[in-house]
């Protein structure tokens, strides 16, 4: 007899065999069902891990990919919450790790606006990009230490419903620099 049934019985019935046939009959279908569900809680267990194993591995190699590209990228749902981003984000943005830590927009932002030159313009960028009005929202963000980034919005769509934000950003200040040399050098001529 299964061992939960078991100790069932044992509180609620004195001797076993003194029970009629029938109902022994029952107690022996009934341990059969008790030992069925504990092969299929086995099964679905192990296979929980295994989709926990695989899905680790995918998160593991979207981070990866995210962390890969050329672009900082920083995601937020349309909650307002931090919901992922990649080193080169942090790299660009000279975001600090406790200021990432606490998975705060608002922190993440008030960390950003002491870099640039103008912040109050970034805000409005920053209102515009999240009131939705458009699909894809682009500037360029001129830093305190000289530095130009472009900033691209565009909305993060799952099932064709506006989940959250994504931000992605690339330092064009070299870019720049080398497009000013050009226009020197050509009116030069």
């Amino acid at each position: 007899m299964h061992k939960t049934l078991a100790r069932q019985v044992d509180h609620h019935v004195q001797d076993v065999s003194q029970l009629p046939l029938e109902v022994r009959d029952l107690l022996d279908a009934i341990s059969v069902t008790y030992e069925n569900f504990d092969q299929d809680r086995l099964l679905v267990e192990r296979s929980l891990e295994v989709s926990s194993q695989e899905l680790r591995g995918f998160i593991s190699l979207l981070q990866a990919t995210l962390d890969s590209t050329s672009e900082g990228i920083l995601v937020v749902n349309t909650k307002g919450q931090l919901m992922n981003y990649n080193r080169r984000f942090v790299e660009i943005w000279e975001v600090p790790d406790g200021v990432l830590n606490t998975r705060s927009v608002e922190n993440t932002l008030a960390h950003v606006f002491t870099l640039v030159t103008d912040p109050l313009g970034m805000q409005t960028f920053v209102a515009e990009s999240n009131s939705g009005q458009s699909n894809t929202n682009t500037r360029m963000i001129k830093f305190k230490d000289g530095k130009t980034v472009e900033l691209s919005s565009r909305p993060q769509l799952l099932d064709g419903k506006q989940v959250g934000i994504v931000w992605s950003s690339r330092d064009v200040t070299e870019l720049l620099m080398s497009q000013e040399e050009l226009r020197i050098k050509l009116d030069a001529l």
